[in-house]
């Protein structure tokens, strides 16, 4: 894939991710607890895979955990260079 699609690619994840955000803020200001921390959980899950999909690495996986685990392994080089969400 190339460089811009991979970054085009990343930005989307990345505006997914705020407006997770944006909605478990929401929720969460109205005592919805429950959905507001499965929409936090699914922002940090978009925002590593917007990461990880910057470097070509992205693959179908839900946990945060191992999402996280390939995170640290990037090259950070390239993570200074990712397109801002929103």
């Amino acid at each position: 894939m190339e460089t811009n699609d991979r970054l085009n690619n990343a930005a989307a994840w990345f505006a997914y991710a705020v407006e997770d955000i944006k909605a478990a803020r929401v929720l969460n200001h109205s005592g919805q607890y429950p959905a507001a921390c499965f929409h936090a959980q699914q922002a940090a899950e978009k925002t590593f895979k917007g990461l990880l999909s910057a470097t070509g690495d992205v693959e179908k996986c839900h946990s945060v955990s191992q999402l996280s685990k390939k995170v640290r392994e990037l090259n950070y080089d390239e993570v200074e260079q990712l397109p801002q969400a929103g």
